[in-house]
């Protein structure tokens, strides 16, 4: 028994136009699948970040700019001393500052530029480099206004890490550091201005340019964080020495001592820097 073989059926064009249809739609599903796991193997910070790194010596800051440039990620500017930092600042605006805490021989140095740096270029984000995760060291550098630490023992990939964490807005430490940030914030007590009934004699601008000379600002930055005239600056200055001379300061832990120095008042906190008054 034969069984009869007739012609192949061509296939119609509707069929023909399915088909072409279906592949299509397969092949865009798997570009679709193919760029979002893209997305998410790319960082979100996939634009350049300027990152500006000062340490301690200019063979480290060397080192460590030469490192970080084989992040593709990060356009490196180098600096060696707060005055190099400052100048690459007015000109550059980098996005991340990785400062050392050890800097121009001052083991305060970097947190001192920190302060000012907070004030003249907020825009910029300060990584503290520190040579170990002590508690001073880390208050310190956050008091500066760093928004985030990195211990020195730590590896390159995280340093890159951090640097990528701090220019999207977040805080960078550890648990430990966290800690220690806690207890320093239940330790803090405002600075107080009373008199012998206990009655605070300082207005809210008063104390807002107390505040600004217990950070270590001169004359000029408390103007400028207070969005005041560098005179008008001084005249608080001035109306502070006068209360004091009558009433006197409160504060935990340290305190506020104003003085003339000439025509100039001058103030020192106890537990801080000492303030210029230029």
């Amino acid at each position: 028994m034969h069984a009869s073989v007739g012609p192949h059926p061509s296939p119609s064009k509707g069929s023909f136009k399915k088909r072409k249809i279906k592949a299509y739609k397969t092949s865009v599903s798997f570009f679709w699948s193919l760029t979002m796991a893209q997305a998410i193997l790319v960082p979100s910070t996939a634009g350049v970040i300027r990152v500006l790194a000062a340490d301690r010596s200019p063979m480290n800051s060397q080192l460590l700019t030469e490192a970080l440039t084989r992040n593709l990620h990060f356009a490196l500017l180098s600096a060696v001393s707060a005055s190099g930092v400052l100048s690459i600042m007015a000109s550059e605006l980098p996005h991340v500052a990785v400062l050392s805490a050890h800097l121009d021989g001052n083991p305060n140095g970097g947190a001192e530029l920190g302060r000012r740096m907070r004030v003249l270029y907020p825009e910029t984000r300060v990584v503290m480099l520190l040579d170990s995760s002590e508690r001073n060291l880390v208050v310190e550098a956050f008091r500066s206004g760093a928004c985030g630490v990195f211990c020195r023992t730590q590896s390159l990939m995280s340093l890159a890490k951090c640097i990528q964490s701090v220019h999207m807005g977040q805080i960078w430490a550890n648990s430990t550091e966290l800690h220690f940030l806690i207890e320093a914030l239940a330790e803090f007590a405002p600075v107080r201005m009373v008199n012998a009934s206990g009655t605070v004699v300082l207005s809210k601008r008063e104390h807002d340019v107390v505040a600004c000379v217990v950070r270590g600002l001169t004359n000029r930055e408390i103007a400028q964080a207070l969005k005041l005239t560098e005179h008008t600056a001084k005249n608080y200055l001035f109306r502070i020495f006068d209360k004091r001379r009558t009433v006197k300061f409160r504060s935990a832990p340290g305190e506020i001592r104003i003085s003339y120095e000439g025509t100039r008042p001058r103030a020192r906190y106890s537990k801080t820097d000492t303030y210029s008054g230029k």
